[in-house]
């Protein structure tokens, strides 16, 4: 973390990093916990995912200490301070607003939009003026480079990383690569995450021969967003990644992506359907929009979609081509869009023919086979990364429906208990064709190139 810049930070402040300094810093201050009745006050400096973590572990950790010990937890008390408006700038609204709750629920003080500009032995003072007695300052700001790269001669950011290109090379030296929290690029700017590191392996070994070989280099190119599970302290974690559903029917899959922490927007044309997912979605942060894919662009107002899902909507379009076209306009290049649908060649199909359920004539304009789904996504601008045929639960209401269509709430109402009913006593053979691979349901990843 970057101390040299606040006065008293360095002799004062722990630093997260090196961990073997931190792990002595925290063991002392286990013990004197565990032998010192009395109150604690505990600073965290630093709003990002590294600091809320660290805050929330050490809380759990030492309160837990002391209710062993028939001691107050409360004679903790905890504050997190960063210089941004909010904490976890770099993610989206719905995860701060989770992680807001969590720490107001355990009794940690925000201090947000409050830089700390001094540190003295027992206290910390913030840009306001205020100074505030403390007895463990911890440092988790955003991180600079080790001080010795500032002798190597290389070109290096103001935050002291060495400054490298698409391929991993110094833009001062061609014959040093760099990859990992040490690199900057230069035309990318990325957070300092490992997944960021892990994926820089391959091209830099890569790039590394063909050096020796005086070969043309390759570009890394870095995905455009990645899955971030952020700690809350105890057993549990929010994962944290943007997207969106489209069709959103009852709201239920929308709700499970908006309680793992995505920013979520489900859309959804049917106004019945859009008060049963307004009800579904009440107690999360989901948006629920009643609109079409025609009115997309207007919805979105200009952000961008990591990932949209899909789920058995393209069967109901009238115009395929109109509609991924305007998906693909609201996402960002490289983002990751779901679709199920109906599998005409399942086995499910050809067992019951011209009786099978899903082909529903008055509602379902297109059916797809494997070959067909890959050719309209394709022509689309999307790149098919996975297709399974086993999808969900294996479909089971498409069974049940085939064998018994008289219990279709769609089309009997009155008998939507009996159907719901058929359906789950049909879950083992709907899994049985899941397992075989000729589910009645096609499930399919693609990214937008």
């Amino acid at each position: 973390p970057q101390m040299s810049r606040v006065p008293g930070a360095a002799e004062h402040a722990v630093a997260v990093k090196p961990i073997h300094l931190f792990n002595e810093r925290w063991l002392a201050l286990l013990e004197r916990v565990r032998r010192q009745p009395g109150k604690t006050r505990i600073a965290l400096v630093g709003g990002g995912a590294g600091g809320v973590e660290l805050t929330l572990a050490l809380q759990h950790r030492l309160r837990s200490e002391l209710r062993m010990q028939g001691r107050d937890p409360n004679e903790l008390s905890f504050h997190l301070f960063t210089s941004s408006p909010h904490i976890l700038p770099t993610h989206s609204a719905g995860v701060r607003r989770s992680f807001e709750a969590v720490l107001t629920e355990r009794q940690v003080l925000l201090h947000c939009g409050r830089p700390v500009t001094q540190v003295s032995a027992k206290a910390l003072q913030t840009a306001d003026g205020q100074t505030m007695a403390m007895d463990e300052i911890i440092w988790v700001t955003q991180a600079g480079g080790a001080p010795w790269l500032q002798q190597t001669g290389l070109a290096l950011d103001a935050d002291g990383f060495i400054q490298v290109n698409a391929h991993l090379q110094s833009i001062s030296d061609a014959r040093v690569f760099a990859a990992g929290d040490i690199a900057s690029m230069v035309d990318r700017p990325l957070e300092k995450a490992g997944v960021f590191a892990v994926r820089q392996g391959k091209p830099l070994i890569k790039n590394l021969r063909l050096s020796l070989e005086d070969a043309a280099l390759r570009a890394y190119r870095p995905q455009r967003s990645w899955l971030a599970l952020i700690s809350t302290g105890d057993r549990f974690a929010v994962a944290s990644r943007g997207g969106w559903g489209l069709g959103a029917g009852t709201g239920l899959r929308a709700k499970a992506l908006a309680n793992r922490g995505f920013d979520v927007v489900a859309i959804e044309p049917d106004p019945v359907e859009v008060m049963r997912a307004t009800a579904h979605l009440a107690d999360t942060n989901a948006q629920v929009v009643r609109a079409g894919v025609h009115e997309l662009g207007e919805v979105m107002d200009g952000h961008c979609a990591d990932a949209v899902v899909l789920w058995h909507v393209l069967e109901h379009l009238d115009d395929l081509g109109d509609a991924l076209g305007r998906v693909s306009r609201v996402m960002r290049d490289g983002g990751m869009l779901s679709v199920a649908v109906p599998n005409r060649d399942s086995l499910e199909a050809r067992v019951f023919g011209e009786s099978w359920h899903a082909w529903e004539p008055s509602r379902h304009r297109w059916h797809f086979d494997e070959r067909s789904l890959r050719l309209v996504l394709g022509e689309a601008g999307f790149s098919v990364e996975e297709i399974s045929r086993r999808g969900g639960w294996g479909y089971p209401s498409s069974l049940a429906f085939s064998l018994a269509p008289g219990l279709d709430p769609q089309v009997n109402p009155g008998r939507a208990v009996a159907g719901r009913t058929l359906a789950a006593a049909m879950i083992p053979v709907a899994l049985g064709a899941r397992a075989a691979g000729r589910g009645s349901q096609l499930v399919t990843l693609a990214r937008r190139t």
